[in-house]
């Protein structure tokens, strides 16, 4: 372009325009992209050195590859820069982004960023500097290319970092010339050379962490090496660069892992030693001075030497988790600070003469002298112990393994006897040993405070870091020094660890005989599972005598009262893992319910707790540690009723303390309303580039909406996976299954492997895999995976969207959190639903699992296209919304959708902009206000996807204007009055939906909604909100927190839908009313003279089976259940055996009755036609409620009864809910081998989603037999044409779930497509279904139910659903003839003999959607007579008649507005809807609208008069209008009839103002 300027400064960029023309790289910056490039000005150019651009045009290939060096193959936001950022050229060359002084300075590779701006496929970065030469690889590999560096090369050989500087980084390296090093004295040369260490340290002082380019180097600069030296910088007056005393020759040698620049002297180097007489050679080494260590930020096997040195090089004071990255990583690999920021570094194990990294772990252990800091320490009791119990051949092999060495004072130190029973025991002695060896060289840099390691024989031990990393200790003993040797690394200790740490908490506990009535309360309130689980946390064990001193009233009303029990022993349960040398006096613990534990250390030298006393410290266990204590803490006061107070009152009295959920635990039973006050939750958004500023713990537990944790389902294999199985190991398994649901992951392996990401994932991570399942890449749309395949640099970028740098706790998920792939692209999560669905990037989680490297997530769709950088970059680039983009440019909201946030945008097409009125528009354009508003109003914060949009569900946008959606039966979503036309569009920061109508306009009705048309229930067609509640949320199961004791109606119940209250008979003992106060659902059951109205009823078959499976003692709890108890009747009818196969399978016993029983009270007031209810083992019931609600199904069985009792409801049912329901209806289809051919079916015509999801559904089932008797021919071409057989199973699909007991004879049910279904009941029971038998009813799954029957439903004889073909698969004749017989019928043949006629026949079967308003044979009869021989064989004047009557689109005009128009194939040409009549009334082009039928893509809408020009006389005008009735019958009042009859049709505009 001409005229570029820079803040007013004119830029040229004809240079490089003109090299990518000589290189013939247009062509791919032509491409749709995205791509960065980095241009040079014409500036660079100019000043490059003599004869390199000459050189460059000279040379096409070498300016090829200097130029796509320039190219960047994603979009890269300035947004997103960060210091030391890493970003791939096209040329597979990295290039480093530095961010300085507050981001006001940029630098790409060394160059200034001057300016950038958006382009349609990417962005353009103008740069002041060309990047040449070519980067090198590394800078190992990039001084051997240095002839003047040979010397350096030479010594980092020699003292082994050459690995240090070929693959690690990124560093700026400080490179002397061969003339600095011959400067040196050739004594010190040599004594280098015979010290490794000393080379080392001398080396890595001339390295720097991070790249440093020229321009960062201003006078006074400091930055500090990698060995914590200081080099100061200083730019002389005639533009030298000097560092130290050394003159910077050559600067910004760029290289893929940093940057070199060339110097004329040696840094730091070291003095000359004089050898005194005598002195040996190893004294003079000794002189060399020990430098404090700084390791390379992810540098493993960094050799290193002396102390650390805080105050030199202080660290900066921000804390980084380990399920983490540092929120502006320095580098690719991370290096990770500790607490205050402190970099863990004990000191070093040393010797005489220094310990050489080549010594292995065994040759260190041996070694005499051994000294910290000059004290010495011996190990050789270890040494003898590892020979004692074989394993030294072990730790001599090449590993790596990291030990745990407890020093010979740790041993002196153990109780009498402990070390003879070690070494008289051999098994023993290696199982202790084997605690202190872990298969993985561990860095102590890495080390952060409640990090976990698991040693060789599983055992699991907890890192504490403190008093910011100075104190470090592993599994409760001081790491008083460490080493890095050739296998590993050696860790010295100061106790053993010992006893060998217990598996859990919990199973710890019972090992314990002094803490028994602990583990009993601990039973009680249900929280074994809590301490068997992941934890980590510390506990506060009380012993049995500590509870003996309670008393007994209090102990009875905590037993009484479970909620109260567990906020009881939860108040001695701290996260993460606490040992006793943290116990400092003044040191204080929040409990994981929020009290205060302080500790004391009194002169005695016993340990307190608040009031208790520390009995035995430092159990350690698997998940956590434990500590004895003699009180029992934060025991609730005595509680004395008073005159008439009931127990109740007094269990009321415990107090509701705030809960404060366990780090990390998933499963924690929680009790009482939350208190903000005293335990604040969050209430940020979490993004990935970090986690929460102070984590408890490896796993962070962090709260949901309502307080719900994600769970979902585990991904799991035979035998179970373990987490020492890598991600790739899990991937590849066989047998791989969700919820006993094999899945398989073969095709993302296989992608893995074509795109060369296997080795990626090969390293110890951590990482986040998001894995689609192999049926996400079947469903992509057709040629995506093969273009994959073949487009390998397509692929990585794909398979990198996938891919996250860090281990991802599903449990640490939250709504709206933000995370960053591999590849820098942002995706967003949503946890809906109470956690139960979670969507990444629109795809949904289905299961996870834990792997030794991260987490695999496996999802159910690919995340692709690639999400772009953010909206308005989308909408930049779609044609379709150039007048949006206009529109957002003009109102200024461009920054907003470019920005930071997460936003969902509903964005309008084109033609959405087209159809408002130009005045509106231009009004618009002109008011940048007003213009903001109407946009705006497209905008809702956060991020929505199309799978979060069910009928009925409403947001608000940005402005507070009110979105409703409305799910049709085809799948296809509306918004207030607009068609979703594409969704899910995923950018950085948010996601797009295309619709096709501008929502809000300034003429647009201020009523906004969806309106109902009502009409006769034979021919409306089924809207998807009914038969269904008119809340949006079907699944009704509140929480059990604060729930009354006494029952009442669920907590935002409504009234049913479409009949009053329920109203069921009492359940009474003996003919009297059981007192609800007095009786608990146990004791209920248990009675005998159970009567329902007078008639005697037993319950003694379900009361034994509570027995037989232990569940008694469930169900008898404080809290609310409800309990569907079936009659001894009802197991009379089960199939012989059933009962005692039952009781011999506990397993499955507790299954079926969980089953039985839902965790809260529903008051039978509060039941719904069509509610959802979830029982105790997680499956969902249905409940019918029919006749007015006099008669209440729940799962198919009928509620005779009901009663109320102290701890919720009984419903007495007359059916026993066996087998378990199936998770859904496709699932439960599949299991059948009679209904194999429908469940294939159901595949090709792609309803397997709607039949999987959450909307409940009843399906007639016709099996294999069914099919089989359809004429061969027309089976073949129903399965060869998906639509016609997705309109067959659609009707023998009803919306809600109808259970055999609702069929009563004559009753008539509509099916999704709109056609009735009709009920016959025969004298023997037999249901019969239109000319179908059900032959097997009632079964129940997860989202509705399945009537299995032996015929398919052709639901109307008058049409023949087998011929519904597209026109591509049959000929022209059978085409014209398929037409006919939709039109059979309806009344319309005539108007579809003009379509045959015409030939539009033909268009509307050409696979788009159509809505043909269709005039019946009555209404063409009564065209004039004119016109109907005007168009009589002439096809030319009716076609354009015919036009007028198609709309090239889906119309249902329930779901139009009024004054709405819609398009027609005429030119120009609209139909326009009215309503009448408070919407009862609606017309079409002033026709009135009858009946309305689906086949397919055509819809077809009888209208009662043809569209066209008005005829005859006034007087049938108007009386035929329905708009004119009031005029029509004024003209008969003052009978002017024959009048109007009389006068002519061009008369009537003359007339009119007249009358």
């Amino acid at each position: 372009m001409p005229g570029l300027n820079v803040q007013g400064q004119p830029v040229g960029l004809t240079i490089f325009y003109e090299l990518l023309q000589t290189s013939g790289l247009l062509d791919m910056l032509n491409e749709q992209g995205p791509f960065t490039v980095f241009i040079p000005n014409d500036d660079a150019f100019a000043n490059l050195p003599a004869g390199v651009l000459e050189e460059l045009r000279n040379n096409p290939e070498l300016l090829r590859r200097v130029l796509l060096s320039h190219v960047v193959n994603r979009s890269l936001n300035p947004k997103t820069l960060q210091n030391n950022m890493i970003v791939e050229t096209n040329n597979n060359r990295r290039l480093f982004v530095n961010v300085l002084n507050d981001g006001k300075l940029i630098l790409i590779g060394g160059s200034n960023l001057v300016a950038s701006t958006l382009a349609q496929n990417g962005e353009v970065y103008v740069i002041n500097g060309l990047i040449y030469p070519i980067p090198g690889l590394d800078i190992f590999t990039e001084l051997k290319e240095h002839s003047n560096l040979s010397q350096l090369l030479s010594l980092i050989v020699k003292s082994g970092l050459q690995e240090t500087l070929h693959r690690n980084g990124p560093y700026t390296v400080f490179a002397p010339t061969d003339a600095a090093f011959e400067a040196l004295p050739k004594s010190v040369l040599q004594d280098l050379l015979s010290n490794p260490d000393a080379l080392q340290e001398l080396i890595m002082n001339h390295v720097v962490e991070g790249v440093h380019y020229e321009k960062e180097f201003t006078s006074g600069f400091n930055i500090p090496t990698s060995r914590g030296k200081q080099l100061q910088f200083f730019v002389t007056s005639d533009g030298v660069y000097r560092v130290n005393d050394a003159n910077i020759q050559e600067s910004d040698i760029s290289t893929g892992n940093g940057v070199i620049h060339v110097i004329d002297r040696v840094l730091f180097a070291p003095p000359v030693t004089q050898p005194g007489p005598g002195t040996p050679d190893d004294s003079q080494v000794q002189q060399q001075p020990q430098l404090p260590e700084k390791p390379l930020s992810g540098q493993s096997n960094l050799p290193t030497t002396g102390p650390s040195s805080e105050q030199e090089h202080p660290q900066p004071d921000h804390e980084v988790s380990t399920s983490g990255q540092p929120e502006k990583p320095p580098s690719q690999e991370v290096f990770v600070r500790i607490d205050s920021g402190q970099v863990p570094s004990p000191p070093r194990l040393e010797v005489e003469g220094g310990l050489p990294p080549t010594n292995t772990i065994l040759q260190v252990i041996k070694m005499p002298g051994l000294n910290v800091q000059g004290q010495s320490v011996g190990l050789t009791i270890f040494y003898e112990l590892l020979q004692t119990s074989g394993l030294l051949d072990m730790l001599s092999e090449k590993g790596p393994f990291t030990v745990f060495i407890p020093t010979d004072d740790a041993f002196a130190n153990l109780p009498a006897g402990v070390l003879e029973e070690l070494r008289n025991n051999p098994e023993s002695l290696r199982r202790v040993l084997l605690c202190h060896v872990v298969n993985r060289s561990l860095n102590r840099q890495t080390l952060q405070n409640n990090m976990i390691v698991e040693t060789n024989n599983g055992r699991r031990l907890f890192v504490n870091v403190l008093n910011g990393g100075k104190l470090i200790l592993i599994g409760g003993s001081k790491l008083t020094a460490s080493t890095s040797v050739q296998n590993g690394d050696v860790y010295v200790i100061n106790d053993l660890i010992y006893p060998i740490p217990g598996l859990d908490i919990f199973t710890e506990l019972k090992e314990h005989p002094n803490l028994s009535q602990l583990m009993s309360l601990i039973l009680t309130s249900g929280l074994q599972e809590t301490l068997l689980g992941n934890g980590p946390y510390t506990i506060f064990a009380p012993t049995d005598t500590a509870f003996a001193a309670v008393p007994d009233s209090v102990l009875q009303e905590l037993m009484s009262n479970p909620d109260a029990l567990q906020e009881l022993i939860m108040n001695h349960v701290v996260e993460g893992v606490h040992y006793k040398k943290e116990f400092t006096s003044g040191f204080i613990l929040p409990t994981s319910r929020g009290k205060q534990l302080q500790f004391i250390l009194p002169p005695d030298g016993v340990y307190r707790v608040n009031d208790a006393n520390i009995q035995e410290f430092d159990i350690s266990t698997g998940n956590g540690v434990i500590h004895v204590i003699d009180h029992v803490l934060f025991a609730p006061p005595v509680t004395q009723p008073g005159p008439g107070t009931s127990d109740d009152s007094q269990v009321q009295q415990q107090p509701q303390l705030p809960e404060k959920p366990l780090s990390g635990q998933s499963n924690l039973p929680t009790t009482g309303p939350s208190s903000e006050q005293e335990h604040p939750q969050p209430g940020h958004e979490v993004s990935t580039s970090g986690q929460p500023e102070k984590p408890p713990s490896q796993e962070v537990f962090v709260r949901i909406d309502s307080g719900q944790v994600p769970s979902p389902p585990r991904l799991e294999v035979e035998g179970g996976p373990s987490q020492r199985n890598k991600i790739l190991q899990i991937i590849k398994m066989p047998g791989l299954n969700i919820q006993g649901k094999l899945v398989g992951l073969s095709i993302f392996y296989e992608l893995l492997e074509t795109s060369g990401l296997l080795d990626l994932l090969r390293e110890e991570g951590p990482f986040t895999v998001l894995v689609p399942t192999d049926d996400a890449f079947v469903n992509l749309p057709d040629g995506v995976l093969e273009e994959l395949r073949d487009n390998p640099e397509l692929l990585r970028r794909v398979l990198l969207t996938h891919i996250l740098g860090l281990s991802l706790n599903p449990q640490t998920l939250q709504n709206n959190m933000v995370i960053e792939t591999n590849n820098g692209l942002q995706l967003f999560i949503k946890v809906l639903n109470d956690a139960k669905k979670i969507l990444i990037g629109g795809a949904k989680l289905i299961a996870s699992t834990v792997a030794q490297n991260g987490y695999v997530y496996v999802i159910n769709n690919v995340i692709y296209p690639v999400p772009d950088v953010d909206i308005f970059a989308v909408i930049k680039i779609r044609p379709n919304f150039s007048q949006l983009l206009n529109l957002i440019e003009t109102s200024g909201l461009e920054e907003t959708l470019h920005g930071n946030g997460s936003f969902t945008f509903f964005a309008p097409t084109n033609e959405a902009f087209a159809a408002i009125p130009q005045d509106v528009l231009q009004n618009l354009s002109s008011d940048s206000k007003a213009l903001r508003e109407v946009l705006l109003n497209h905008v809702v914060d956060g991020v929505h996807y199309k799978k979060e949009f069910i009928s009925n569900y409403e947001l608000q946008t940005s402005r507070g204007k009110p979105l409703r959606f409305l799910v049709a039966s085809d799948g296809s979503v509306k918004v207030n009055d607009a068609n979703i036309v594409e969704y899910d569009i995923s950018t950085g920061n948010g996601v797009i939906h295309f619709i096709d109508h501008v929502l809000f306009t300034p003429q647009s009705s201020p009523e906004v909604g969806v309106r109902t048309l009502v009409v006769s229930q034979e021919q409306r067609p089924l809207s998807p909100q009914e038969s269904v509640t008119p809340n949006t949320d079907r699944t009704t199961h509140p929480s059990t927190t604060g729930q009354s004791q006494h029952p009442g109606p669920i907590e935002g119940s409504v009234s049913p839908h479409g009949g009053p209250v329920p109203s069921l008979p009492e359940l009474k003992a003996g003919g009297v009313t059981i007192p609800s106060t007095k009786n608990t659902i146990v004791q209920i059951i248990e009675m005998p003279d159970l009567d329902v109205q007078d008639q005697p009823v037993s319950l003694s078959n379900f009361n034994d089976l509570i027995q037989v499976s232990g569940l008694t003692n469930l169900i008898n709890q404080q809290k609310p259940f409800t309990v569907l108890v079936p009659t001894d009747d009802a197991f009379s009818r089960l199939p012989e055996g059933l009962v005692k196969e039952l009781k011999n399978n506990t397993e499955l016993l507790q299954r079926v009755l969980l089953f039985h029983i839902i965790n809260f009270s529903i008051n039978p007031q509060s039941l719904q036609n069509n509610m959802v209810i979830e029982t105790n083992n997680g499956r969902r019931i249905f409940i019918n409620v029919l006749d007015g609600g006099k008669n209440v199904l729940v799962e198919g069985s009928k509620v005779i009864a009901s009663t109320p009792a102290l701890n919720g409801y009984i419903y007495i049912i007359t059916g026993f809910n066996y087998p378990l329901p199936s998770v859904d209806i496709f699932t439960e289809l599949k299991s059948h081998p009679s209904l194999a051919r429908l469940a294939t079916s159901i595949v090709r015509a792609g309803l397997e989603e709607t039949l999987t999801g959450e909307s409940p559904y009843t399906i007639f089932a016709p099996t294999d037999e069914a099919f089989a008797a359809l004429p061969e021919n027309d089976l073949q071409q129903l399965l060869v044409n998906p639509e016609a057989l997705k309109e067959v199973i659609l009707n023998h699909l009803i919306e809600g779930v109808h259970y055999q007991n609702e069929f009563k004879n004559e009753l008539t049910l509509p099916t999704a497509r709109g056609q009735n279904l009709r009920f016959l009941l025969a004298s023997d029971g037999t249901v019969s279904v239109n000319d179908a038998k059900v032959i097997k009813a009632d079964i129940s799954t997860g989202n509705g139910v399945i009537h299995v029957i032996d015929r398919l439903l052709v639901t109307s004889p008058d049409v023949d659903v087998f011929d519904n073909r597209s026109p591509d698969s049959v000929s022209g004749s059978q085409a014209k003839a398929n037409i006919a017989e939709l039109a059979r019928g309806m009344g319309v043949e005539t108007f579809f003999s003009w379509l045959t006629e015409t030939g539009l026949d033909n268009v509307i079967q050409d696979g788009g959607e159509y809505t043909v308003f269709a005039p019946t044979n009555e209404a063409v009869a009564s065209l004039p007579e004119t016109i109907q021989t005007s168009v009589r064989d002439n096809p030319d004047r009716l076609r354009p008649i015919v036009k007028y009557h198609i709309s090239p689109s889906i119309i249902q005009p329930n779901q139009t507005q009024n004054e709405q128009t819609v398009t027609t194939l005429a030119q120009d040409k609209n139909i326009r809807f009215n309503y009448y009549q408070n919407g009862s009334l609606i017309t079409a082009g002033g026709a009135t609208i009858g009946d309305i039928r689906r086949f397919g893509n055509i819809v077809i809408i009888v209208i009662n008069r043809v569209l066209y020009g008005p005829q005859g006389n006034i007087n049938t005008i108007v009386s035929s209008s329905p708009i004119l009735k009031d005029l029509s019958r004024f003209i008969e009042l003052i009978d002017l009839q024959d009048h109007l009859q009389a006068t002519s049709l061009d008369i009537l505009f003359l007339l009119t103002p007249l009358t």
